[in-house]
């Protein structure tokens, strides 16, 4: 499907194109808390529908939910957020779901705060089906480095499901009897280790077989030595 060839659904306000699948953040269906809402009336430059979500912030107090946003697979996706921001020090969160969303920090500030957007990626964790976004910041008691007001928000794409990562375990090489103990922090994958034996303890030598040996001898020169003396005790009485 080319760039041209554009599937509008006007319930969720919602672009399909050629790159991924692009949402407006002043969509209907949306939910807004006052004075946080869409400005522009088409009319912002550089703005996808001449229009933006503004007034984010007032530490955590005025914020919007993005519904509808859905996922062909539950993973981790990547995503483009559009933002237009003078300030770079502003920051803002993205809640999925109903769960809290980490510190994001602006990578670059644009020209202005009403016009021309630009954007940066973020990674967000998606069920299956369909999912909300919050966009909202905290108050500064609550976050450490988190601004009162977030950027001015147009619109969302959502990209590519992201590959799993292999899973990997932290081994104590001073306690694995098969890593090197030099090796401070050895990264193993799950696969290998589950593979991983506990060598087998060798039983201690306990030395009997050798005392054996030697009752065996002492028995048998003590019993030399009697009949010796038995043989000689006879010879006498015969002279």
């Amino acid at each position: 499907m080319s760039c041209a060839c554009l599937l509008l659904f006007c319930s969720f306000c919602t672009v399909y194109a050629e790159e991924g699948t692009k949402y407006e953040c002043e969509a209907e269906g949306n939910e807004f808390i006052s004075p946080c809402g869409p400005f522009g009336d088409g009319t912002i430059e550089g703005a996808s529908g001449g229009i933006m979500v503004g007034h984010t912030g007032g530490d955590g107090q005025y914020y919007f939910v993005m519904n509808n946003i859905q996922a062909e697979k539950t993973g981790v996706y990547r995503v483009e957020i559009f933002y237009a921001c003078a300030d770079i020090s502003r920051t803002f969160r993205i809640g999925v779901n109903g769960k809290e969303g980490d510190l994001i920090e602006l990578e670059e500030a644009s020209d202005t705060f009403e016009a021309n957007p630009i954007s940066m990626e973020v990674e967000l964790e998606l069920e299956a089906g369909s999912n909300s976004l919050k966009f909202y910041t905290v108050t500064r008691d609550e976050g450490e480095g988190d601004h009162e007001w977030a950027p001015n928000f147009d619109c969302i794409i959502i990209h590519e499901l992201l590959p799993e990562e292999t899973t990997t375990h932290i081994v104590d090489a001073e306690k694995s009897p098969t890593l090197n103990p030099t090796e401070e922090n050895i990264e193993v994958s799950a696969t290998a280790q589950n593979s991983i034996q506990p060598a087998e303890t060798a039983e201690p030598e306990t030395g009997n077989d050798g005392n054996i040996d030697i009752i065996v001898v002492s028995i048998a020169i003590v019993a030399v030595a009697v009949i010796v003396v038995i043989v000689l005790i006879i010879n006498k009485k015969r002279k």
